[in-house]
Formats: structure tokens, sequence, C-alpha cells
């Protein structure tokens, strides 16, 4: 969104000979650059969970609490739902996955877990309820969900030099995010989720968007900070 002035030339080259090189002059011009906004296909998750006080979410139209994406449009898709228990939930949670609304590609429990069916059918059961990391491949009809516990932080600009133990991070259920404040040191760290590595998260491009497996985080002072981690949507961001 802001006017940028930027210079061109065309270079020609015949390669395998001794004609130097050919350069054009060079041309000016002030370019705006913008965001393309990219619509990613979505799965909604309705069922009987109730984060945010609407008695269940059975809405098969979904919002973007309640939903997990495509990134390469090619019907596999991920995301974190907070999925506790309430509304129409006492204890256990169910859910299914609908590809746009209700009527518009639904999928559902084949009474195996992990394994889906395209059509009317059974509940997703959850033995409990929580924040989950939920997977679904529509080509193979199959799921996984992860609970998630604790998302931390670890590496060596945590302080202890460690890249064994973590600092937990707060759930902020309202916002849907997770955060913490605390004294970092000049160094590095990642997110990582249940005080493990297999769901972990770095930044391979320093852009403040979040690669799998990425690479480790900068931190260039010392200081005190607040670090924000936003699973919500399709791109994830800290």
């Amino acid at each position: 969104g802001v006017a940028q002035q930027v210079e061109f030339k065309v270079i020609a080259t015949i390669k395998n000979t001794s004609i130097e090189n050919q350069v054009s002059n060079v041309v000016g011009m002030t370019v705006t650059p913008y965001e393309v906004v990219i619509v990613y296909p979505h799965l909604n998750l309705p069922g009987s969970y109730d984060p945010y006080g609407d008695n269940g979410s059975w809405d098969g139209d979904g919002n973007d609490y309640t939903r997990i994406y495509s990134l390469k449009s090619d019907d596999r898709y991920e995301g974190y739902v907070n999925m506790v228990a309430g509304g129409n939930a006492a204890n256990a949670v169910e859910f299914k996955f609908t590809k746009v609304n209700w009527g518009d590609g639904e999928f559902s429990y084949s009474g195996t877990p992990g394994k889906l069916i395209s059509g009317g059918g059974g509940n997703i059961p959850l033995t409990s309820g929580g924040y989950y990391k939920v997977n679904a491949d529509i080509n193979s009809l199959s799921y996984s969900v992860t609970k998630i516990t604790r998302w931390g932080i670890v590496g060596g600009a945590t302080g202890d030099g460690s890249w064994s133990s973590d600092l937990a991070m707060n759930y902020d259920e309202a916002a849907n995010k997770w955060t913490l404040t605390t004294n970092l040191v000049a160094g590095e760290f990642k997110f990582r989720a249940n005080g493990g590595w297999d769901i972990n998260y770095g930044d391979d491009k320093a852009d403040g968007k979040l690669d799998a497996g990425g690479a480790n985080i900068a931190i260039s002072a010392a200081g005190n900070y607040t670090i924000t981690l936003d699973l919500v949507g399709p791109v994830y961001k800290y």
C-alpha cells in the first residue's frame, strides 16, 4: 500500500560466444504493491462443543474458530479448534465435517477411528473436550485429532540455553490465542506443543508466519517480550 520508486534494466546474453552482454538503459517508475488475500478452501466442524456460549456449535456455516483449511487446495485440511465440553455435551464432544455448510458435503464417522464416510453417518467422538489439532483428508476419507494441552517456547533465547525444556504459554479462550510475557536474551527459539517435538513451528522466511518444523526464530536483543501465538485461520502467525 506504499508507493515505491524502482528501476529496471534488461541484460541480453548469447551463450558460448565472445559477444559481450547487451544492457538496456535504466527505466524508472513508481509502483504500489498490494496484498492478495487468498480464499482458501475450508471444512467446517459443527459439533456439540460450546467454546463461545452458543449452546453447542452445530451451525454448519462455521467461522474462523470452527474451521480447518486446505492451503494447497488439495482436499487435505488442517487447523486448530477449541472443542471444549459444553452446550449439548456434558463431558465428551462430538463433531462432523461439512464442506461448506449442511447440504453441501458432509463427512461423518464411519465407526472406525480415523476413518470417514461421505454423507450422513455418525458423529465423530472425542473422549474429552479440549484444544485440538485437527487434520482431514477427503481424498482418503481419513482424519486425525491431537489434543494440545500445552504450547511453549523453547530455545537458547529463554535464558537457560536449553532446547529440552520450554516456557509454557497461557491460552486466552476469548481471543483464541496463546500468549507469554517473559524476559528473553539474544538467541533463538521455537514454538512446540505438549512439551515435545512432534508438533513444532519456526519461521523460514522471518516474515511472522509460522512453518511446521521451520527455522529457529531470532531474538536480536535481550528484553521483556510479549509473545503471541495465533493459530486461527489458514496461515499460522506469531
